[in-house]
């Protein structure tokens, strides 16, 4: 198993900081030569992104590795609250990003860091772009699992099974 360095970026709760997030992302994952998961990881750091600006209001790091050749994001926040899912409302705009994210992912949830810091690390997987989605509508998606570790989005075996998958 090969982990690529993490690279990260510190973004600040300001107008134009999930677009400056995703230009960030963009070249990255071009960089590495990512491509095929171009169009998830960019839906996914936005979602990322978004949550933290609207749930903390502090700055925070976006993380960009792989893990074994597949592109891992992370967003790190001040935060100790977990994320939360809330009920899907076709009048309200809010609430669907978690749910989204979890459909663009192999993997995705959230851990609280060891860093100096007490907040948390959001994290994803991105599925590539020419993957399907999970094939289960986003309201009926049960993640109470995500408020303790870690989200399957699509019950797999280990990372060498996932890479194999992807390939």
């Amino acid at each position: 198993m090969r982990t690529r360095a993490r690279q990260k970026i510190r973004l600040y709760p300001i107008p134009g900081a999930s677009k400056q997030a995703r230009r960030w992302m963009e070249a990255k994952l071009t960089v590495c030569g990512r491509l095929e998961w171009l169009e998830n990881s960019l839906v996914v750091t936005s979602e990322l992104v978004t949550n933290a600006i609207r749930h903390t209001g502090k700055p925070f790091t976006l993380v960009y590795s792989e893990f074994d050749d597949l592109p891992w994001i992370e967003v790190c926040d001040q935060s100790p609250q977990p994320p939360t899912w809330h009920a899907q409302s076709t009048s309200v705009e809010s609430g669907r990003g978690l749910k989204m994210v979890a459909r663009l992912s192999v993997i995705c949830g959230h851990s609280f860091s060891a860093d100096a810091f007490d907040g948390k690390i959001v994290y994803s997987l991105p599925i590539r772009d020419k993957d399907t989605p999970v094939d289960i509508p986003p309201e009926e998606i049960d993640l109470s699992a995500y408020q303790h570790t870690v989200v399957t989005a699509r019950p797999r075996g280990s990372v060498g099974a996932i890479r194999k998958e992807l390939r």
